[in-house]
């Protein structure tokens, strides 16, 4: 009997199955074709190792995240709100099937009890899209912790953080080319117009180009998550030091052309920061909470003094936030709205009720007042706690990491925009499982971590007596 060559009949299985998609593509409509391929190439992610499988179910649920800004698409978009939830809510549960991560249970519930209250709230006063709005947070919630308890079972951390810097890298490369070379906003601009159409930012750092926003819809996340980047791309030391050094230039110029003063000043802030304080910020227990706070506060009169010399009132917006803490807090709101506010997307309807700032923004700029005002008293403590629970909890860089999400959240509205949201949700649920730093800063501090390491399971294994 002629026996089969097993190289042969591996080619012939796969000229075979090759024909299938090209025959898909001939008979059905390219959309179609181009979404089954889609979903075939994503079942072939399940052959991958364990590790692989999470970095490659983050890197598509943070790229859709950050490629789509779902809350500012037009009805001539719809189909892509449901698109992207949907493919941020199959990766997390694909790696809750495949890696069944131990997500804290602490920090699980009281986002649990928050979600909860804001559900309540949300539910009491009718608003236009809010429970669209509340199911996105629920989502991207839900997927960061998956991510982050994930990446601290199976010490993945290195590999989760090169997928950001890669993200990230390519957001700042797209801001670039899109300020020098594009004649409108990849979607809509950050400034709407009375007509409904929306334009560019004006730059007030450099006339000749406008305010780059990438594929965010506004400036701000943009350069929120370009930081972030930043931070984790000169905490991890795996690369080369040319090739870490580009990127980091890369990175700096996405945060520039965003034309956002306080991005900058943070930018250079934490990265000067992660080069050399880490271990500082590493025994920053106790007081590290307290000094991270009082620069939170001061952080918007610092940025006052920089805005007198740079000429933009952009400040006195955000200290306006602010303003709005006793209006919030006042008797003109029942109790209930005071300790467990509005709910989700509430501030439309708080703006024409004068409790928010009167100067024309339809943003507040300021997460701590817009969670006062959506989530009450409550649901502000909740997310303090969180924060500072993560902080103490946290390696030097995810502190890092934290004071920048600490720091933004005075500049603009972070869980108003879903990328920004996973990250933050992403980075405190790092922190409350103890993501290691794997950030050695040579192949012998390396080796003695490993040694270290090895010690510790060996004292771990031994009989207790």
């Amino acid at each position: 009997m002629m026996k089969l060559d097993p190289v042969a009949l591996r080619w012939a299985l796969g000229t075979g199955l090759a024909t299938v998609p090209l025959t898909v593509c001939a008979v059905i409509t390219p959309g179609t074709a181009i979404g089954i391929l889609a979903a075939l190439g994503y079942l072939c992610t399940f052959a991958l190792r364990a590790r692989a499988f999470v970095s490659v179910q983050f890197a598509m649920a943070a790229g859709a995240l950050m490629a789509v800004p779902v809350l500012r698409l037009t009805a001539e978009s719809n189909s892509l709100k449901l698109a992207v939830p949907a493919v941020v809510l199959i990766t997390a549960a694909a790696v809750v099937i495949r890696v069944r991560p131990r997500m804290p249970v602490g920090l699980v519930s009281l986002l649990v009890v928050f979600l909860a209250l804001d559900a309540w709230a949300t539910a009491r006063v009718p608003d236009p899209n809010e429970w669209s709005f509340w199911l996105l947070s629920v989502a991207v919630t839900f997927a960061g912790l998956v991510f982050a308890s994930a990446a601290a079972r199976l010490d993945a951390w290195s590999a989760l953080a090169a997928v950001l810097i890669l993200l990230t890298s390519a957001e700042a490369v797209l801001a670039m080319f899109e300020v020098r070379f594009l004649h409108e906003p990849i979607w809509r601009g950050g400034r709407i117009l009375s007509d409904g159409s929306s334009a560019w930012i004006r730059n007030e750092l450099v006339a000749s180009i406008p305010r780059a926003q990438g594929t965010f819809g506004h400036p701000l996340p943009l350069a929120f998550c370009l930081i972030l980047g930043a931070i984790v791309l000169v905490r991890l030391r795996a690369w080369n030091s040319v090739l870490r050094f580009l990127l980091l230039l890369v990175l700096a110029g996405g945060v520039f052309v965003s034309g956002s003063r306080n991005a900058i000043i943070l930018f250079l802030g934490l990265s000067l920061l992660a080069f050399i304080l880490p271990s500082f910020l590493a025994r920053m227990n106790v007081v590290g909470p307290l000094v991270t706070v009082g620069v939170i506060l001061a952080f918007p009169f610092l940025l006052d003094k920089f805005d007198e010399l740079a000429g933009s009132g952009s400040v006195d917006h955000r200290l306006g936030a602010l303003s709005a803490v006793p209006n919030l807090m006042s008797e003109s709101r029942s109790f209930t709205s005071v300790l467990i506010g509005d709910g989700s997307a509430a501030s439309p309807r708080l703006y024409s009720q004068g409790l928010l700032q009167t100067d024309g923004f339809a943003a507040v700029d300021n997460q701590y007042v817009l969670t006062l005002a959506q989530n009450g008293f409550i649901g502000l403590l909740i997310l303090i706690i969180v924060l500072m629970v993560a902080f103490l909890r946290g390696s030097a860089t995810v502190r890092l990491l934290l004071i920048a999400v600490a720091a933004s959240g005075m500049i603009f509205d972070i869980f108003a925009w879903p990328a920004a949201g996973f990250l933050v949700w992403f980075v405190v649920a790092a922190a409350w499982a103890r993501v290691p730093d794997h950030a050695p800063a040579s192949k012998k501090q390396a080796a003695a971590l490993t040694e270290s390491s090895r010690d510790q399971r060996r004292v771990l294994a031994q009989p207790v007596r």
